[in-house]
């Protein structure tokens, strides 16, 4: 699959959509391109919202930035240190987090 050809599709599905969001599902190997590569892809072109079916499917498309505004954490951390948290990450999603905390 080309990627221009792709990143077409993904213009076009942003336009039509207008303001409502876009949920790119990356399954299996990314229509040959790998997950990875076609997670990338999908940012690059503004969609911010992913799903996926398999743990090493979220793995594979790790490079990819997490909206941190977006991650709702169950208690507050005040205090420097590495911590694990639960995380409501979207409807119905919840994860183990571990976070580590810096002096700025």
């Amino acid at each position: 699959m080309e990627t221009a050809a792709i990143r077409y599709n993904l213009d076009r599905l942003l336009t039509l959509a207008g303001k409502t969001p876009l949920w790119a599902v990356l399954k299996g190997n990314g229509y040959g391109l790998g997950v990875g590569p076609m997670a990338q892809l999908c940012w690059e072109a503004g969609i911010r919202r992913f799903a996926v079916t398999e743990i090493a499917e979220a793995l594979a498309a790790k490079k990819i930035p997490v909206d941190k505004r977006k991650i709702v954490v169950s208690e507050p951390i005040k205090n420097v240190g590495t911590y694990t948290v639960k995380c409501k990450l979207g409807y119905e999603v919840v994860a183990d987090l571990t976070v580590e905390i810096q002096e700025a």
